[in-house]
């Protein structure tokens, strides 16, 4: 568990340090109404950012819960869940990255939720650069709560989740 934290954080300094050099991309153009761009993808690997705060993790949500959450409804619609080994020879690298960001006051807990599927994307005319983008988003959400109810914290991980599922499945469909 100690390394794949590790692994999780080396990816997400990585990711800031390439969003802070200018060298990360969002597709141009891309809504998340367009399915196309979800088509193709054989797996996905999951990463959720562990920005919440100490005392939402004492009350009971942590980036362990929500990883597992994610991974959960995801494999239960039939979506290939992969670990980062795995995800390394998926063309593209991709993996869904949900962002929770957490300010808290006595009693009370809001909450910035951002889901995004990120890939490796090249530049054809200098194949030596590697950078990461954004070639999904879903809708972020803003979610104020009390301690007793970080329920809803995961209700609405859930829902941007399924969102994403189900457009993973319309650019996928199952074959019989």
């Amino acid at each position: 568990m100690d390394m794949y934290r590790s692994i999780k954080h080396w990816l997400t300094v990585a990711f800031a340090v390439l969003v802070s050099l200018g060298l990360a991309a969002t597709a141009r153009g891309v809504k998340a109404e367009d399915r196309q761009i979800l088509a193709g993808i054989s797996g996905i690997q999951v990463l959720v950012d562990e920005k919440i705060g100490p005392e939402a993790e004492r009350a009971g949500l942590t980036w362990e819960a929500l990883q597992k959450d994610v991974e959960l409804r995801l494999r239960q619609a039939g979506v290939r869940v992969m670990t980062m080994k795995e995800s390394l020879f998926v063309p593209g690298i991709p993996f869904l990255y949900l962002n929770v960001t957490t300010r808290e006051d006595p009693g009370l807990y809001t909450f910035c939720l951002k889901l995004e599927l990120m890939e490796r994307i090249r530049v054809d005319r200098i194949p030596s650069v590697d950078l990461y983008g954004r070639t999904w988003k879903g809708q972020g959400r803003l979610v104020t709560v009390g301690a007793d109810n970080l329920r809803h914290v995961r209700e609405n991980v859930r829902d941007m989740v399924d969102a994403f599922i189900s457009e993973y499945l319309a650019a996928n469909p199952r074959t019989p």
